[in-house]
């Protein structure tokens, strides 16, 4: 893998913010089963990410954007959504829908599957880091998944995974500014 492709990697991983998704869960009512919808719906978000990878220069193409144009508009989503991820407050798991289908609101829409995340997916298959993107998912939705419980752990739990949801925010500003800045350069 080439030092763009672990960027890749560490900007999808940063995108998809596991440390949201798992503090989240860690705020579900005591007694709800939160590790199998993050397991499924975060599995699903992956694969939605995936197809739009894989559509890369063509969806580009289809809305009659240039593949820079592209890579620009999805860092600058990027950086903002970061700003906002830094800024904004944490999500909750509530409302969420019951049992199972829990998989598909919160956990895949809007834990994961973000505008930023989608439009870095784009960007990235674009430029032929299909791989990249699996992998970031991966670990991300795995990451998510290792760091859900059933019970919310306390205080001290919160506000770790508050910290590192924050965190990863930041890292999120950093990929958005640096693909903005690397699509300026190759127009």
């Amino acid at each position: 893998m080439t030092v763009a492709g672990a960027l890749v990697v560490v900007a999808v991983v940063a995108a998809a913010n596991p440390a949201r998704l798992a503090r989240a869960a860690g705020t579900a009512p005591e007694g709800t089963a939160v590790r199998r919808p993050v397991a499924t719906g975060g599995a699903a978000a992956a694969v939605a990410v995936v197809v739009l990878a894989l559509l890369g220069s063509s969806a580009w193409t289809w809305l009659d954007v240039s593949d820079p144009t592209g890579v620009v508009a999805a860092g600058l989503v990027l950086a903002l959504a970061g700003a906002w991820s830094l800024l904004a407050p944490l999500p909750s798991w509530e409302p969420a829908l019951d049992g199972g289908r829990a998989a598909l609101l919160p956990v895949a829409v809007p834990l994961v599957l973000r505008p930023e995340l989608a439009l870095l997916a784009l960007a990235a298959g674009a430029d032929g880091h299909v791989p990249a993107v699996v992998v970031g998912m991966v670990i991300a939705v795995a990451s998510a998944v290792g760091g859900t419980v059933e019970s919310s752990g306390g205080d001290a739990r919160d506000r770790l995974w508050s910290w590192a949801a924050r965190g990863t925010g930041a890292v999120v500003v950093a990929a958005g500014v640096a693909m903005a800045v690397a699509g300026v350069y190759s127009v």
